[in-house]
Parts: C-alpha cells; structure tokens; sequence
C-alpha cells in the first residue's frame, strides 16, 4: 500500500478577502476582484487590493460600497425579488 504525502491545504489556499459584495483573490497574473452582483470579475490594482482587504477585515461594508462606487465597479442589482414579466406569445401551435 502506498502511503499518500499530506497535503498543506493552508499553504496552498489562495490568498482571498470576502464579504457579501465579492471576493478579492490572487493568482499568479496580479489581484482581482470576483463582484457577486453580475457574477464579473476584474483585474485589479495592488493598491485597490489592499484598500478591500482592509475593508473586509474591518467588516466595513458600507465602506466597500463606497469604494466600489468610486471606482465605477458600483451596479444596480442584476438579480432581484421582483418577478419577470410574463413574455408575449410568439407563435401558437395548432398540432
């Protein structure tokens, strides 16, 4: 029987910050930002970074808010309670 290494899962968890807005990750090519509302994702800066990760360690959501908003990241909500509209009958079949 082969007996398996054990695996660091710490150490090879990415380095995320989230709140209910999104989640911040690193991958090799810089920062980004995973932004619930839309399901986008951006590339971001090291210094933006750094302003969200202190904002998520703070539990300061309005201040995310405000920081996604001054950075044009800020959208209504795509996913909402109110009900779609019903759509329009195209085309009846008579079969």
């Amino acid at each position: 029987m082969n007996a398996r290494p054990a695996i660091d899962r710490e150490a090879r968890a990415p380095a995320r910050s989230w709140l209910a807005q999104g989640l911040a990750f690193r991958t090799e090519l810089g920062p980004h930002l995973y932004l619930a509302n839309g399901s986008r994702v951006y590339g971001t800066t090291d210094a933006f970074s750094r302003a969200y990760d202190a904002l998520v360690a703070a539990g300061d959501s309005p201040g995310l808010d405000r920081l996604l908003a001054a950075h044009g990241l800020d959208a209504p909500a795509w996913i909402d309670d109110e009900p779609i509209a019903p759509f329009p009958p195209r085309a009846i079949s008579l079969a």
